[in-house]
């Protein structure tokens, strides 16, 4: 790019337009295979991943160079920061149950080309809406809930009215407060460790049982992706937290994508919320409720309660989560299962990265 940058500066005269005219040739004649390692491991790095595939797949010194030069790996670590923190703080990628292989660099990097490859088509498939599927496995918690059996746990149920028993109740309630701006939280764990999120839909509690039956919304929603605490911040203290250093940075620990800030509508309707395709590592989601409109009338404190709770997306089946228990303190670890009948059809030739369609 430099060269190229160079030779266009020359000026408007023919010499400048020479030098354009014969760097393809130049180029081509010496080939690309001619230059020095360092610099081929440098273009390879900046390859997306069919890019990055095709090139591993046209020679042996270029198959040699992608697996020297960790490049797989190089490639998910800069692509989504949440893979680079996750293979930071822990082991990362632990091993595949189909190989067999010895060396441990060829190992690592065909589960790196893998975990790319899956990533990619995830992504993909997510940006285009195609088989997505309901990834929440379990409520985990709330910041807060105003009574026992107004549990979290309830907006799992599609059920949008309370029966006759209220020992058997279809939405969660957040504790009262008496400012508007106080916010409040919610987490989920997903079926899988690996998923692209697409859209998340939420349905606010409409209180048929009381006067004018109220809608609990709230004034805005944003969500979280990775492995932090359910905690949130006033509405007021969000725009604090893009000074360093501040009290919401404690607040974000942990969640490695944060999503944009959205408005929620005061309507008993499941409202959905689409964000760009989003890869959640660890296998956790954060609701943050922001804000609240609804004031009951026998307290007068504010409450947001919602009915149910949706997240869809594509989940990466082939990765999951071991402990490992070599280590003093349990640490999760990501490692590769594929499918069974994967293992039964699996030969040494399509083991290879090299024999991988992308």
């Amino acid at each position: 790019g430099a060269l190229l940058g160079g030779r266009a500066r020359g000026g408007r005269g023919g010499a400048g337009r020479r030098g354009l005219a014969t760097m393809p040739r130049a180029v081509g004649s010496a080939g690309l295979s001619s230059l020095p390692e360092e610099l081929i491991i440098r273009i390879c790095s900046s390859l997306d991943c069919r890019s990055l595939a095709s090139m591993e797949n046209s020679c042996c010194r270029f198959r040699s160079l992608v697996r020297s030069g960790r490049l797989w790996r190089n490639l998910c670590t800069s692509s989504y920061e949440c893979l680079r923190d996750f293979f930071e703080d822990r082991n990362g990628i632990y091993k595949c149950s189909e190989l067999r292989v010895p060396d441990v660099t060829h190992s690592e990097h065909i589960l790196f080309k893998r975990l790319a490859r899956d990533v990619m088509l995830a992504t993909e498939q997510a940006d285009q809406e195609i088989s997505l599927q309901a990834l929440i496995r379990c409520a985990v918690e709330a910041t807060t809930t105003d009574h026992a059996e107004e549990s979290v746990q309830n907006v799992l149920s599609r059920e949008t009215r309370v029966s006759r028993s209220f020992y058997n109740l279809c939405y969660w309630s957040s504790k009262g407060s008496e400012s508007c701006t106080h916010s409040d939280a919610i987490t989920f764990q997903l079926s899988h460790p690996l998923s692209v999120v697409r859209c998340i839909k939420i349905r606010p509690f409409e209180a048929h049982f009381q006067r004018g039956s109220p809608i609990y919304s709230s004034a805005f929603v944003r969500f979280s992706f990775g492995t932090g605490r359910c905690e949130t911040r006033d509405l007021v203290e969000i725009t604090d937290e893009t000074e360093p250093g501040g009290a919401q940075d404690a607040v974000n620990e942990g969640w490695s994508e944060i999503s944009d800030v959205y408005p929620m509508e005061q309507v008993n309707a499941l409202q959905t919320f689409e964000i760009p395709p989003t890869l959640c590592c660890g296998g956790f989601v954060r609701i943050e409720l922001l804000g609240k409109k609804q004031k009951q009338d026998i307290d007068g404190l504010y409450y947001v309660c919602l009915s149910h709770v949706q997240v869809t997306g594509v989940p990466l089946s082939n990765f999951g989560m071991v402990q490992d228990a070599e280590e003093a303190v349990s640490i999760p670890l990501l490692h590769y299962d594929p499918p069974p009948f994967s293992c039964e059809k699996a030969t040494k030739q399509n083991l290879e990265p090299e024999a991988m369609e992308y």
